[in-house]
């Protein structure tokens, strides 16, 4: 997924001593300051978008003093609605009601 996607912002953040034992969401929403919500990290981890210390992890994992935490921040979906002509068999219309 990771290189299908364009990445609009990379994240670097570093796990002190306060971070062992703890999920690595869990950590990321509490201390990274980075705004996300624990499902949107959730969805980051299980797409692929998370490094700890250089390897990609696809689930969570618990951090020890030091861990190197990078987050690939991947471009919003296009969820534009298009319009399509499409025939309309019409009954009735007036000024309040299309049948």
């Amino acid at each position: 997924m990771l290189n299908e996607t364009e990445i609009i912002e990379r994240l670097t953040l570093y796990a002190d001593e306060n971070a062992k034992g703890i999920r690595i969401e869990k950590w990321i929403a509490d201390f990274g300051n980075t705004g996300f919500t624990r499902s949107r990290i959730d969805n980051l981890v299980r797409g692929g978008y998370v490094f700890l210390n250089g390897k990609q992890i696809i689930k969570t994992c618990k951090l020890k003093d030091g861990d190197i935490i990078e987050i690939n921040v991947p471009a919003p979906l296009d969820l534009t609605v298009k319009p399509e002509n499409i025939p309309l068999d019409i009954v009735y219309e007036d000024d309040d009601l299309l049948v």
